[in-house]
C-alpha cells in the first residue's frame, strides 16, 4: 500500500461515561447516610486515527456512533492527513454502512476491513 502511495492509517472507535463525582463526606458513626449522585447515563464517544507516521486525529461527541458521523470523520482525515489514504477499520455497523462505502470510493479511500472479531488486530485496541 505504502508503494502505491497510500498513506495508512488506522481508526477505532471508544465510548467512556461521565462519573459521577463524589465528595468526602463526614457521617456519624453507626448512621446510614445518603449519597446524593446525578444519576446521568452521558458518554463521551471518541472515534480516534493514528497513521502510520504517527500522526494522530480524535474526534470527540455526546452523541452515538453513525454511519453520518463515520463519513464526516473519514473527510476529517483526509483534510488532516491527505487525499490517498488507506483505512485500517473494524466492522462496527456505522463503519460498514453502504452510505460511507460509497463516499470513500468517490473521495478515493481505500477501506480495509478487520476480520470480525479480532480487535488484538487494530493497533490502536492497545492504547
Amino acid at each position: 500500500m505504502k508503494d502505491a502511495g497510500y498513506r495508512i492509517v488506522v481508526i477505532d472507535q471508544h465510548s467512556e461515561a461521565v462519573p459521577t463525582v463524589q465528595k468526602p463526606r463526614w457521617f456519624p458513626v453507626n448512621s446510614r447516610p445518603t449519597v446524593p449522585v446525578c444519576g446521568s447515563r452521558k458518554r463521551v464517544n471518541m472515534l480516534g486515527a493514528v497513521t502510520d507516521d504517527g500522526d494522530r486525529l480524535v474526534c470527540l461527541t455526546p452523541n452515538r456512533f453513525t454511519a453520518e458521523l463515520s463519513k464526516y470523520f473519514l473527510r476529517a482525515l483526509q483534510y488532516e492527513f491527505g487525499e490517498k489514504l488507506a483505512v485500517i477499520l473494524d466492522n462496527a455497523p456505522y463503519f460498514i454502512a453502504k452510505d460511507l462505502k460509497k463516499q470513500a470510493e468517490a473521495d478515493g479511500l481505500l477501506l480495509i476491513y478487520l476480520p470480525p472479531h479480532s480487535p488484538e488486530l487494530n493497533p490502536l485496541e492497545q492504547c
